[in-house]
């Protein structure tokens, strides 16, 4: 495959007069504040009258190598390495594509043809532009000859250097006339993890929240139907900011960003973050929807342990919909996982088991729960998520496509639920032809469930075989499985 992508395209450097040269008079336009009610919403599900509609666009991967192309089903993807503005724009006005050009041609190639997302478009600004982690160098500089944008509404301010980067790449995987190009991939997110670390943000809210206020302006100037993704961050890890003013916590620092947005500028389409359950690395970490099972100190929450990711949902959606212009707006989980070595057993086997009952339960609380697209990190990570080991589809990946086969083209009648308490969690699901299903588990590890009469069949998270039921119970685990009347 890679002879195949080489021949098939040019590594492309490009060199342009910094500040000047021609763009569409249309997209100096800035575009109104808030989509029309009737606007459809960039989702991976619809929600309908019967439920949750799952579409394969809600299932997404992350990947670094381009001969690694995900085996397993899935709807959207990201470009890998190579697509940070640094490498991109090495020096002002100079712009090298082959690494974006090289994802582009990919993704075009017979079986492929995913959704991408450009991720972190603003990732690693560029020492000539200010540096990783800081805001563009001339983000508050008054530059006599202007810029591709004039500053917004009247003020005395601009970010050059970074519309004039979103601009170069918006010409060239763009055609068509302002603002309704169209373009290779349909969506940007434009900063990565920024309450993480200093290395990631170190400036302030109003910095960043004026770059990607600009950003979305510039992007939606010329293709207004793409999908334009704010800033993301991250619920786990050791988040730190010693050299900055912002806050490591990912709901406070997302508060503070979205309050700093300038007045009058259009919000993101979407909010984005990474649903890791935990503040550091923990054996056991807590599964998605509780904090059975893991080391978390007692007492969970508790600052290493503060939120599961069912808790993170119903925040970052109450957040989202507190602010004017983002209520309602769709959510993305753009990064999410776990380290292989914080779901570790002696018995290899059940090791397998425990990390296929991590990814099913996670993917089943983000689509339940109303999250419009997740991102799976990672498919041939040998330390994150593994789903491929160099040779084999692994137990996660295995699991992460009998979620897909249960869920796309069926609906979840809503949140997977325990009934307010107990262990077991079931999910509702129906479909074409009448077709009745229930996703149940034991977040605590083996019990006796009484099947309902109706359910004849059931799978589970090792393959596609469809066993007949036996008897009117049935011995479930931390794994789900799916019940169905046919």
């Amino acid at each position: 495959m890679k002879a195949d992508i080489r021949a098939a395209l040019a590594l492309t450097t490009i060199v342009v007069a910094s500040c000047n040269h021609s763009h569409d008079a249309a997209s100096d336009a800035t575009p109104a504040d808030v989509a029309p009610d009737d606007a459809s919403p960039p989702d991976g599900h619809t929600m309908t009258t019967g439920g949750i509609a799952v579409t394969p666009q809600f299932f997404g991967q992350h990947w670094s190598t381009i001969p690694e192309w995900p085996s397993i089903s899935f709807g959207a993807g990201k470009f890998g390495p190579g697509i940070e503005w640094n490498t991109i724009e090495p020096s002002q006005g100079t712009y090298k594509f082959g690494s974006l050009d090289s994802w582009i041609v990919a993704n075009a190639l017979a079986g492929h043809q995913q959704d991408m997302t450009f991720m972190y478009a603003a990732i690693h600004t560029p020492s000539w532009a200010g540096g990783t982690g800081h805001r563009t160098s001339d983000l508050y500089t008054t530059l006599p000859n202007g810029c591709l944008y004039p500053p917004l509404k009247g003020a005395m301010i601009t970010d050059c250097s970074l519309k004039e980067y979103l601009t170069a790449v918006l010409d060239h995987v763009c055609t068509g006339t302002a603002p309704h190009k169209t373009c290779s991939f349909t969506s940007w997110e434009l900063h990565n993890e920024v309450n993480a670390n200093d290395t990631e943000w170190i400036d302030s809210y109003a910095d960043l929240a004026q770059m990607d206020a600009d950003a979305v302006a510039t992007i939606k100037g010329q293709c207004e139907s793409c999908i334009v993704l704010g800033a993301n961050v991250s619920a786990g890890g050791d988040g730190s900011h010693a050299a900055g003013n912002t806050s490591p916590e990912w709901d406070t620092f997302l508060i503070a960003y979205l309050a700093a947005w300038p007045a009058g500028a259009q919000m993101p389409d979407a909010l984005s973050w990474h649903p890791y359950p935990s503040r550091d690395n923990l054996v056991n970490i807590p599964f998605p929807e509780t904090y059975a099972g893991s080391d978390c100190p007692a007492g969970a929450p508790n600052p290493v342990c503060r939120q599961t990711v069912v808790d993170q949902i119903q925040r970052i959606r109450q957040i989202a919909d507190a602010v004017p212009g983002m209520a309602g707006k769709p959510i993305w989980a753009t990064e999410g996982g776990f380290v292989n070595t914080e779901l570790v057993n002696a018995n290899p086997t059940t090791q397998s088991e425990l990390r296929a009952a991590y990814v099913a339960r996670y993917l089943l609380a983000l689509a339940s729960g109303g999250v419009a697209r997740e991102f799976w990190y990672e498919w041939e990570d040998p330390t994150w998520g593994s789903e491929w080991d160099g040779g084999h589809i692994t137990s996660v990946g295995i699991a992460n496509q009998q979620v897909y086969d249960w869920l796309v083209g069926n609906s979840l009648a809503g949140p997977c639920s325990n009934g307010g308490s107990g262990t077991v969690w079931t999910c509702s699901l129906t479909g074409p032809g009448g077709l009745v299903g229930s996703i149940v588990w034991d977040t605590a590890g083996t019990s006796t469930y009484a099947v309902p009469a109706e359910y004849l069949y059931w799978r589970d998270l090792t393959g596609p075989t469809k066993h007949p039921v036996s008897g009117t119970t049935y011995q479930i685990g931390i794994s789900p499985i799916l019940l169905l009347n046919q």
